[in-house]
């Protein structure tokens, strides 16, 4: 078994910086609607909230590796790269998640 590490830390209302064993990230929103930036790409998670019903839509920051259970033939030639592929109502809860942060953002400078 192996230890761990995880603290937030909440910065303005609807912003926090997760720190961890493995890197930080920053968390913009709130209940219903949150948006996640890391190194490992960005997640936007909309919820109902007191349902348990939630859509999370993910965008990798580096493209994954291939399987390592190629033949030697395939090997030898570079593997090519394709593009992340995301659903339409991904983009769109990431768009309404990035809307709805930089309103939480200027609401709080405001405020």
């Amino acid at each position: 078994m192996g230890f761990g590490f995880r603290k937030s830390f909440k910065i303005a209302p609807g912003v926090r910086i997760n720190t961890g064993k493995r890197g930080a990230s920053v968390s913009l929103g709130g209940k219903g609607l949150t948006t996640n930036i890391s190194n490992r790409g960005t997640r936007v998670t909309a919820s109902i909230p007191k349902t348990g019903l939630s859509y999370t839509a993910t965008s990798s920051a580096k493209p994954k590796a291939k399987a390592a259970s190629k033949r030697r033939s395939e090997v030898s030639h570079p593997a090519e790269v394709k593009p992340v592929k995301r659903s339409i109502l991904g983009t769109i809860f990431m768009w309404i998640g990035i809307f709805t942060v930089g309103l939480l953002i200027v609401g709080a400078l405001a405020g």
